[in-house]
């Protein structure tokens, strides 16, 4: 089902971490940046690419590039430090 694929994408990217900690790293980013808890959200639970998450959101496609990779970046130090 859906819930198990958006589980897998989210652990295939972030590695092999338990979902409850990928949900807190993700709140946590949410509470220093919405925008790129935002571009995460969009990119790995809506399955959107970089350039339908610049259409829903106004920003150009290299602005959203650049917060989905320091969004990932954020959160794998996040996580690493749990």
């Amino acid at each position: 089902g859906l819930v198990a694929e958006v589980d897998d994408a989210l652990l295939g990217a972030f590695g092999e971490l338990e979902v409850i900690d990928v949900d807190r790293a993700l709140q946590a980013l949410a509470r220093e940046n919405s925008s790129f808890a935002q571009v995460i959200e969009m990119h790995y639970f809506g399955g959107l690419t970089a350039a339908e998450m610049a259409l829903a959101t106004g920003k150009s496609i290299h602005i959203v590039q650049h917060e989905l990779r320091f969004a990932r970046a954020w959160l794998r130090r996040q996580m690493a430090a749990e």
